[in-house]
């Protein structure tokens, strides 16, 4: 039970990196599009 809401908070981290790292690859295209 104590396992459950680290893994929850990995998991949590991991999305978090994860839509950072869309949204900047979203602001990169956006850029060259612009440009």
């Amino acid at each position: 039970m104590n396992c459950t809401p680290k893994v929850r908070q990995k998991k949590s981290n991991f999305w978090g990196v994860f839509i950072m790292k869309l949204t900047y690859d979203d602001k990169v295209q956006i850029y060259e599009l612009r440009k």
